[in-house]
């Protein structure tokens, strides 16, 4: 009698196996679990987040120091040693823009046959006679010869 109760309960969980394997076969997955009943299952479950695919850090490059660091060039300045007009050229023929005042330091932008460019502290840029500004020799060296 044993025999035969094993029999059938061994024909019955194999006609069980049968059965989902051939549900998986012909269905797939998804037939199984919904032919399983409801309930708490043995494995932990998480609930399903969205994917996030992290952006991969890229490092910022680091400041690279100049082993010969080069020196800001000063500008060449001179000073004007009486009140003097400031022109739009290098003559007394030019247009007059505004007379500057003695003691006021002007940047030498350029020279052309005893007229310098200039750059008033205003921000006014003319032609100014040699003869009205105080220019150090060096100085007067390094301004370039521009033409009008």
């Amino acid at each position: 009698m044993f025999l035969s109760r094993l029999s059938v309960w061994q024909m019955r969980s194999a006609g069980i196996t049968f059965s989902l394997l051939l549900l998986v076969l012909l269905y797939g997955c998804d037939a199984v679990v919904g032919a399983l009943p409801p309930g708490p299952t043995p494995f932990p479950t998480f609930a399903r987040l969205p994917s996030v695919t992290p952006e991969p850090l890229v490092p910022s490059p680091r400041p690279v120091s100049d082993p010969f660091p080069t020196a800001t060039p000063r500008p060449l300045m001179g000073t004007v040693i009486v009140g003097a007009n400031v022109r739009t050229g290098p003559g007394t023929n030019f247009t007059v823009i505004i007379t500057i005042a003695a003691g006021n330091r002007v940047i030498l932008r350029g020279q052309s046959e005893g007229w310098y460019q200039v750059v008033t502290p205003d921000g006014i840029e003319g032609w100014m006679s040699g003869d009205v500004l105080s220019v150090a020799p060096n100085t007067a060296a390094n301004v370039p010869v521009v033409s009008p």
